[in-house]
C-alpha cells in the first residue's frame, strides 16, 4: 500500500534546527537538467518521516533521513504533519453507513410513489 506523503516548500522544513540535506541535494526537471534545491522547491515528507524530491518511491530521491525524535516533534509540532488513521476512518464510514440503514425506513425499490 502507498505511503501517505505532503508536500511542503523545502523553506519550512530548512527550519529544523537538525537539517541537513543528503548532497547532492539536486532536483531533475523534465528535460533531466539537475537544479539545485531552493527554499521554494516542493519535496514530499512521508508518514515515514523522510523527506524525498518526488512523490514516487525512489532511493535516489531522498533529501533527508535523519528521523530522530527532534524531527519527529517538529513534523508533529511545528509543521502539524499527521498520517490519516486509515483504518479508523474506514471503521468509522462503517459503522455510519451501517447506523443510516438501520434507520432508514424508506420504501426504497418498493415500486411505490
Amino acid at each position: 500500500m502507498a505511503s501517505y506523503q505532503k508536500a511542503y516548500y523545502l523553506s519550512d522544513l530548512r527550519r529544523f534546527p537538525g537539517w541537513q540535506e543528503r548532497a547532492p541535494a539536486q532536483d531533475a526537471t523534465a528535460d533531466g537538467v539537475a537544479t539545485e534545491l531552493v527554499d521554494d522547491s516542493i519535496v514530499f515528507l512521508n508518514e515515514s518521516l523522510v523527506v524525498t524530491r518526488t512523490c514516487f518511491d525512489n532511493h535516489d530521491a531522498i533529501v533527508f533521513d535523519d528521523v530522530t525524535p527532534d524531527w519527529e516533534a517538529f513534523c508533529r509540532d511545528e509543521l502539524k504533519f499527521e498520517a490519516p488513521d486509515w483504518e479508523a476512518e474506514s471503521d468509522a464510514v462503517r459503522e455510519a453507513l451501517a447506523k443510516d440503514c438501520d434507520t432508514d425506513s424508506s420504501p426504497h425499490g418498493s415500486g411505490e410513489r
